[in-house]
């Protein structure tokens, strides 16, 4: 069994979010080595890093991040400023987070379409330091007030509407960062309350993770292949909600061992018939695909469970996983509330096509079919870019250890 040394990419969850922080405080705390060289965070980085102007428009491209976070920021400056984007950037929601700048004294106009970009964001009025916030479709709403919050004049009071938070880990990620900061943040959870006080005692550093949604693709190749993997991680603690695929992973045959800073994977050797497995993806909606390729690896029945707000990523993960999930001739129960993956064939087409609907995600969870010896064409892998730049070269490495 050969080994192979696996570079993974720095977290961009992480660094977006120092970058917004940067950009509030005025402090340039982050190392370059520290930054995430995705193109979500290069993106993010440039438009900070620009001089304000007034009148300037800035091309998002697919980043929903970026739009979520740089229209709260924008938001509060003395200039206006155009945010647009992707054809699917412009279907994706931003008028839950717009309400709440709308109510804190933003002056925000959408340009086309009400209720999404692009948007037309122009100087504040007198800024107000309550709001309320439906959450329910997307964390980033709540996470880009909660970077917001503490650089207000009197801070922020966000009084949640909605009965749940949508991915509700990665808002608890942003409260922890900002935490770790020195960014007070009081939760009232019996009346759906967050206060975040203007902030004094802030202490900013430099800050990093290895990003583990890509450590979840590492995974697939070893489950698909006969390799093992190496990949440097420093340490086994992490803010990302992601993480959680080192704790799961193990139940789908997978084995590892931490040592010097780096993680042994391997997988076990068994022909025990697997059983239907179970997966809530509510706090993990990122690993949605990464599941459901590794169910398709090891013929394992799942099924899936509050899975609704995928419809609302980079593409609509639901119908890109039907159709993929179709093309194998895997036999599904998908409805708006069941995604059950039922039966499989004896044996998989020895090839299949793939439509990447430039989403990063679906391009990295099912390249890995290859090692299964499916024939799998997907156009644009460019896009591959977006979190993990070197996936495709990392990839092709590991094949040929």
């Amino acid at each position: 069994m050969s080994n192979a040394k696996v570079h993974i990419p720095l977290s961009k969850s992480i660094t977006n979010r120092c970058l917004l922080l940067q950009a509030y405080s005025g402090q340039s705390f982050l190392k370059k080595k520290d930054i995430s060289q995705s193109d979500d965070s290069v993106l993010i980085q440039n438009i900070l890093q620009a001089p304000l102007q007034n009148c300037q428009s800035f091309d998002l491209k697919n980043c929903g991040t970026a739009l979520r976070f740089l229209t709260a920021y924008f938001a509060f400056t003395p200039y206006t400023q155009i945010l647009t984007g992707s054809n699917r950037l412009c279907e994706r929601p931003i008028k839950p987070l717009v309400d709440s700048l709308l109510e804190l004294g933003a002056q925000i106009e959408y340009v086309k379409k009400k209720g999404y970009a692009p948007l037309s964001i122009h100087p504040p009025k007198k800024i107000k330091k309550s709001c309320t916030l439906d959450s329910s479709k997307s964390s980033q709403f709540l996470s880009a007030l909660l970077l917001l919050g503490g650089f207000l004049p009197k801070g922020l009071t966000i009084n949640i509407t909605s009965k749940s938070i949508a991915s509700q880990a990665y808002a608890q990620m942003t409260f922890s960062l900002i935490k770790m900061f020195g960014i007070d943040v009081k939760i009232n959870p019996t009346k759906n309350k967050i206060h975040i006080p203007p902030s004094q005692n802030t202490h900013f550093y430099s800050y990093a993770e290895k990003d583990y949604s890509s450590l979840a693709y590492i995974y697939l190749w070893v489950l698909a292949s006969d390799k093992t993997a190496r990949v440097k991680v420093s340490s086994l603690f992490s803010l990302q909600p992601d993480f959680i695929a080192t704790r799961l992973m193990p139940k789908w045959g997978i084995t590892q061992t931490f040592k010097n800073n780096t993680l042994l994977i391997s997988k076990e050797n068994t022909t025990i018939t697997p059983k239907e497995k179970t997966l809530n993806v509510r706090n993990m909606p990122d690993l949605f695909l990464t599941f459901i390729a590794a169910a398709i690896i090891k013929k394992t029945p799942l099924k899936i469970r509050h899975f609704e707000v995928l419809q609302y990523k980079e593409s609509n993960r639901i119908q890109a996983a039907k159709e993929i999930l179709r093309a194998l001739h895997i036999d599904t129960l998908i409805s708006k509330t069941k995604f059950h993956i039922i039966r499989f064939p004896k044996k998989y087409p020895s090839k299949i096509k793939i439509e990447s609907k430039q989403d990063h995600r679906i391009i990295m969870s099912f390249v890995p079919l290859t090692l299964l010896g499916i024939k799998v064409q997907i156009k644009d892998l460019y896009h591959v870019k977006k979190s993990f730049p070197q996936y495709l070269e990392e990839f092709e490495r590991f094949k040929t250890a």
